[in-house]
């Protein structure tokens, strides 16, 4: 595993449950990962065209606006951010909805709410080292 990976990750979380993004970002960071939310599908298009790409997204599912599945899309049909690991969370575990999201690019689909320290982290290992972020 390479370490100097895991030490620069950067993990954007986009839900529209403010609570859900400090918890996250909390969890993140203490970890000892660089961690950012936005709250919104369109904000977080936004900032990946005029910031930093980063190691890995978790992408609620069901926000207002601009839903999980679509900002998924246009994610991966954008040269520059389709090859970041987007790891889709959600309270919803309808298996069609996580075949969906696969389907689409998402690199993992996990359950909101199930998420220790230790999972988290797991999650976040696997997918930064299997990208080579």
């Amino acid at each position: 595993m390479n370490i100097q990976i895991l030490l620069d990750t950067t993990v954007l979380v986009v839900d529209d449950d403010p609570d859900t993004c400090k918890l996250m970002v909390q969890l993140l960071r203490k970890l000892e990962y660089t961690a950012e939310f936005l709250n919104t599908g369109p904000d977080a298009i936004d900032y990946l065209r005029e910031y930093a790409v980063p190691s890995l997204m978790f992408l609620d599912i069901m926000m207002p606006k601009m839903g999980g599945l679509e900002v998924l899309k246009a994610l991966k049909a954008n040269p520059s951010t389709r090859d970041v690991p987007v790891i889709i969370y959600s309270a919803l575990t309808d298996s069609e909805l996580r075949a969906e999201a696969l389907r689409l690019g998402a690199s993992d689909f996990i359950s909101k709410g199930c998420l220790t320290p230790g999972d988290l982290r797991a999650v976040v290992e696997r997918n930064v080292v299997r990208a080579g972020h």
